[in-house]
């Protein structure tokens, strides 16, 4: 891999980052996973706008799901 696409890589992620819920949520899940339910209660927004975040980090790699029950 060369310097101009580590460089792009870079720029994608800080993008998917460039976000005040996004940081939230990265930050709520430093200290484990959590349900979208749980992200809701910590960050004290709408279930649509926590999950519509998430949507996109998934699609970007930058978390994972992983569904229970």
């Amino acid at each position: 891999m060369n310097d101009k696409q580590i460089f792009q890589i870079h720029a994608d992620i800080c993008q998917e980052l460039a976000h005040p819920i996004r940081l939230e949520i990265i930050e709520s899940l430093r200290d484990g996973e959590k349900s979208v339910t749980q992200l809701v209660e910590a960050l004290q927004a709408s279930q649509t706008t926590v999950s519509r975040h998430l949507s996109l980090m998934r699609s970007k790699g930058v978390v994972v799901s992983r569904h229970k029950g």
